[in-house]
């Protein structure tokens, strides 16, 4: 099974929850698509996307959630190992 495993850290603020955003071209962080994944945060800082396909090219984002403030981070591209 494939999978992509996605780490961050968050900049000192404690948010209240993140998100990670997928797509298979690059994203605009100010029109993103809906989230794959939002989980409250905490001392959790990964994500494994296993539902992903062997070869294909994803992109992704993270966003802190600290009440209504969303910071959204750069844009990281991964392929899928086969």
């Amino acid at each position: 099974m494939s999978k992509i495993t996605l780490n961050w850290q968050h900049d000192g603020v404690v948010p209240d929850s993140f998100s990670v955003y997928r797509a298979t071209a690059t994203m605009d962080p100010n029109n993103l698509p809906g989230p794959l994944v939002t989980m409250l945060a905490g001392s959790l800082l990964t994500y494994d996307d296993t539902t992903v396909v062997p070869g294909a090219t994803y992109y992704y984002r993270v966003s802190a959630i600290k009440g209504t403030t969303e910071k959204v981070s750069d844009e990281l591209m991964q392929i899928a190992s086969l």
